[in-house]
């Protein structure tokens, strides 16, 4: 992984600094566009390389991110305070489209030992994707509830995010963690590989479920240690 590291920050150095300079450039004609100081027909071009710009700056981010360039900062967080707080910087978007948020959150314990900024992350990548699959509206259901562990105790929160958009094709279910795979025509690919790093990274697991037969849409299920369930399985 460090081997990853140092060639992604080569990687942001090498691109990141000549493309900032061809954005700047960009920009600068983009004001003499609107000034109408630039034939019509270059106006089209030039709004397209600017995005082009933008799309592959979103890239290289993506990669650096995914090579986590920075270390967890591990402590004791509640999983369900994590989510609310996703829940409500989401919020006036989630009104906006009129999504329903309903919260089903069973699971007794749900303090983990984790970075709670970065899995914040995690739930805000897959409430957006919820949010974009919905443009319509619908209904987003958050649950959570305890889990098995290897040798069988309750030792896991799981946690669901699931929608009521299209759904994911069985054809693609084995291709959306990989990155620079999007079904966006916008998108980078890079939104669910930095999650299920981010959730690896805390000794979890992160998975497209099986919708149930009454509902449509995509289930994500996550699934984080409890604190304490590293040292009740060395005693085992």
């Amino acid at each position: 992984m460090a081997a990853v590291g140092q060639f992604a920050s080569r990687l942001s150095h090498e691109i990141r600094n000549p493309l900032t300079s061809i954005k700047l450039n960009l920009q600068r004609l983009e004001r003499h566009a609107a000034a109408g100081r630039m034939p019509d027909e270059c106006v089209g071009p030039l709004a397209t390389s600017l995005e082009e710009v933008r799309r592959l700056d979103g890239v290289v981010r993506g990669a650096l991110s995914l090579a986590r360039m920075r270390p967890l900062a591990r402590e004791a967080c509640s999983v369900h305070a994590v989510l609310d707080q996703a829940v409500a910087t989401l919020r006036p978007q989630l009104d906006g489209q009129e999504i329903v948020v309903e919260q089903d959150l069973q699971a007794a314990s749900d303090i983990v030992l984790g970075d709670a900024e970065a899995l914040k992350g995690v739930f805000l990548n897959l409430l957006l994707n919820a949010a974009e699959a919905m443009a319509d509206g619908g209904e987003l259901r958050i649950s959570s509830e305890l889990g098995p562990g290897p040798r069988g105790s309750a030792t896991m929160i799981r946690v669901r995010v699931a929608d009521q958009g299209p759904g994911v094709s069985p054809e693609l279910a084995d291709k959306i963690f990989e990155p620079f795979f999007s079904t966006k025509g916008e998108g980078t690919g890079f939104g669910l590989p930095l999650a299920l790093s981010t959730v690896e990274d805390h000794g979890g697991t992160l998975r497209l479920d099986e919708s149930p037969p009454e509902r449509t849409g995509a289930v994500f299920a996550i699934e984080l240690p409890l604190v304490g369930a590293e040292e009740e399985g060395r005693k085992r």
